[in-house]
């Protein structure tokens, strides 16, 4: 090699590399809300990728985060990277850890079809696998990345199962599932009762039906009387629909498309329940 040579190679190699811009993903878990672990809040997530990608000399292009299962493909936040990591925006994409990607062999084997495609690299910060110089996982760290992505997948299906026999048998209890609690009701202890003025409001609406079953009328009659729903908004078609149709309000849960007598107290007799139901 030439001195002029050997001087153009050290110039190239003594230029500031340019820095690899990092995708990150942070999705909440319900498991670690139950075990009450610190880096499950989206923030924690957030802040460890921020300090890793530092350490690695990187730059942040942007946070994408989700609080949605991890089975679920159609998360708009894994959407709106996945669209960005074909649109060159990004060199990386890490995670806290693999199921924060996904607990779903389909969604990892896309994410793989996804980084061979568009060269993007998907990374997981707290567990390293097996790779080439450049990077890439080799065979070893293909297999070993496959195999934790079945065991996610493999768990939450067991979660899954558990959470639906659970919700049985609250069910079959007459126990509340949980969730916002309907129209003229209120959560106390995790148990459904009557709220006084929502009841009313309740049992109104199931009146005027009786007397004039349309529900584009009543929406009409509630709005002038300046009856508003719980946000303060005019009712909906929609909203008044599901209210006639609800078993909640003369005391019964459902689940899976099964009731049980709740636990709760009805707000609705089950004569003008059924009035109401023949008329719809």
């Amino acid at each position: 090699m030439s001195a002029r040579q050997r001087r153009k190679s050290a110039d190239e190699s003594s230029k500031p590399r340019a820095k690899l811009k990092y995708a990150l993903y942070v999705r909440e878990s319900t498991k670690g809300q139950l075990e009450g672990r610190s880096y499950n809040s989206l923030e924690s997530q957030a802040d460890y990728l921020r300090e890793w990608v530092e350490r690695e000399h990187g730059e942040v292009f942007r946070l994408y985060s989700d609080v949605e299962s991890g089975t679920k493909l159609k998360r708009d936040g894994l959407t709106d990277l996945f669209v960005d990591a074909q649109a060159g925006k990004f060199d990386v994409a890490v995670a806290y850890d693999m199921d924060r990607w996904a607990r779903n062999i389909e969604i990892h084997v896309l994410m793989r079809q996804l980084a061979r495609s568009t060269g993007v690299r998907f990374l997981s910060a707290t567990q390293a696998f097996s790779s080439d110089a450049a990077g890439a996982l080799d065979a070893e760290g293909k297999l070993m990345e496959l195999q934790i992505a079945g065991f996610a997948e493999f768990y939450s299906d067991v979660i899954a199962r558990k959470v639906k026999i659970k919700r049985r048998l609250m069910a079959q209890e007459g126990r509340w599932l949980g969730g916002p609690a309907p129209f003229g009701f209120e959560t106390i202890d995790k148990s459904l009762v009557p709220h006084a003025k929502e009841s009313e409001i309740v049992r109104l609406i199931f009146s005027l039906y009786l007397e004039h079953p349309s529900v584009a009328a009543i929406r009409l009659r509630l709005k002038a009387m300046g009856i508003k729903n719980r946000s303060g908004e005019d009712w909906s078609t929609t909203s008044l629909e599901q209210m006639l149709r609800c078993r909640v309000y003369v005391g019964d849960i459902q689940n899976a498309g099964e009731f049980y007598r709740g636990r709760h107290d009805s707000i609705v007799e089950p004569a003008i329940f059924d009035a109401a139901r023949r008329c719809c």
